[in-house]
């Protein structure tokens, strides 16, 4: 519990220091708020995603991954080179000793590589439901970190990625205090609008 609870404080210090620097920047190019403006158009994606999750649970391995992704350009603050996109996930993985489900909220500062391609990176925090045929099921809170290149032309988006969850602790499986700490590697797919 102790390693989750420094690394979400890092991430809520981080997100606060990212929200100041951006609102002492305003006047060099940050928006603040750009949802106000009536140019703002938020490009919302939709998409599927398939993958290969490794859940480092007791008896549980390397298994596939699917779920949907939704993202758009983020309302609350824009930078002056480069986008934010607030990117949400739902995934599914089912290993036979546990099914696991977890929703994610995932902001990435996204650069462009060419007019088509971006790569972002960013953290993340989340919940994690985890039902166990081989013990306790458990609910726990996530805190991610990630990288992602995307393709975007006019409506197709394809993408892949790749982020790491640490997880807290919770009485899981047969084992008490177990995290659910996990690797995931996804394809996606899906349109622009």
């Amino acid at each position: 519990m102790g390693k989750f609870k420094n690394l979400l404080l890092l991430s809520v210090c981080s997100g606060v220091l990212l929200s100041g620097q951006a609102q002492a920047q305003e006047g060099n190019g940050w928006t603040i708020a750009p949802f106000l403006n009536d140019d703002f158009d938020p490009h919302f994606t939709v998409g599927v995603t398939t993958g290969s999750m490794n859940l480092k649970l007791p008896g549980a391995g390397t298994d596939t991954v699917n779920g949907l992704t939704l993202s758009l350009n983020c309302p609350w603050f824009q930078p002056p080179t480069g986008t934010i996109r607030q990117v949400f996930n739902y995934n599914v993985v089912d290993d036979g000793n546990y099914e696991v489900r977890t929703f994610e909220m995932n902001p990435r500062y996204y650069v462009s590589v060419s007019p088509s391609v971006q790569v972002g990176v960013g953290p993340g925090i989340g919940y994690m439901w985890v039902d166990s045929d081989v013990g306790n099921d458990g609910e726990v809170w996530t805190f991610q970190v990630g990288a992602d290149v995307d393709y975007r032309n006019k409506n197709l988006f394809l993408g892949a990625g790749a982020r790491y969850m640490i997880t807290e602790e919770d009485n899981i499986g047969l084992s008490a205090n177990q995290s659910a700490d996990n690797w995931v590697v996804q394809l996606r797919a899906g349109l622009n609008f």
